[in-house]
């Protein structure tokens, strides 16, 4: 309840909390070794494009590397399901979202947590600086995220390549906000579970989230000084390099239905 996303989700009604559940739900099918499951629900997550597809095609990715080719084209299907239902809606909706996005998009860009905030800040603004910058950055996380999928596919239990696909979604996204951070409480428990499985002792385990809920109020009060929310995308970048820094050191496990 200390975590800063917690607030503005209840009190505003943001998805987000509803993505959390599919994204925990996704997590648990797959290790249960349920992909087409899990893989259909993935699809659900395109009910907020900006953060869904993103994660989607990032997870995707991780589908194809695994050679789980049913539970992609189990995605694939139902996601085409999924948009044809759209257009019976609305035909226009495709459109109309574009022309919104890209509305929102051009009054934010450069201002949010994201790397574009943090790219914008160092550019002094300058938007071609930022673009350039951005896409070489953002170029590097999508190709380390390659260099996990190929190298650990093998010991990368499905909760973490979900968690590290959330964060690099939440820094490489152009529009997002802090309180779209809440879908990193997945990958938060995906870390103290293996700090638990790890053998690491109580103290260290029950002040890891109070520590990144105080560090989150600590940015807060930064950007009602500066009046610029940019730092807050140093939460999911610290969140990721934990995950990374785990895989890095040999200390993720596959569930045990994937190890059999």
């Amino acid at each position: 309840m200390l975590f800063r996303p917690v607030f503005p989700t209840l009190l505003n009604g943001q998805l987000s909390g509803f993505l959390l559940f599919v994204l925990a739900a996704i997590s648990y099918l797959w290790e249960k070794g349920k992909w087409n499951q899990g893989a259909i629900l993935m699809t659900v997550l395109a009910l907020k494009p900006n953060l869904g597809i993103p994660i989607i095609g990032l997870l995707s990715l991780y589908l194809i590397f695994c050679k789980r080719l049913s539970a992609l084209i189990t995605s694939i299907i139902f996601g085409g399901f999924l948009i044809f239902v759209g257009f019976v809606q609305n035909p226009n909706w495709v459109i109309e979202f574009w022309n919104a996005g890209n509305t929102k998009l051009s009054q934010t860009f450069g201002i949010s947590p994201t790397i574009w905030g943090i790219t914008s800040f160092f550019c002094n603004f300058d938007q071609t600086c930022t673009v350039v910058v951005g896409i070489s950055i953002g170029l590097l996380f999508i190709i380390g995220y390659l260099y996990l999928l190929v190298k650990k596919r093998n010991i990368l239990p499905p909760s973490v390549v979900v968690g590290i696909a959330v964060a690099i979604t939440l820094l490489l996204t152009p529009y997002t906000w802090s309180y779209d951070q809440l879908l990193l409480v997945a990958p938060i428990l995906t870390f103290i579970f293996l700090l638990v499985k790890n053998g690491y002792g109580f103290l260290p385990v029950s002040l890891l989230f109070l520590g990144i809920d105080i560090f989150a109020l600590f940015l807060l009060w930064i950007a009602t000084i500066v009046r610029l929310d940019i730092w807050n995308a140093s939460i999911p970048l610290l969140v990721l390099c934990l995950l990374i820094w785990f895989i890095l050191t040999d200390k993720v496990m596959l569930p045990e239905v994937e190890a059999g």
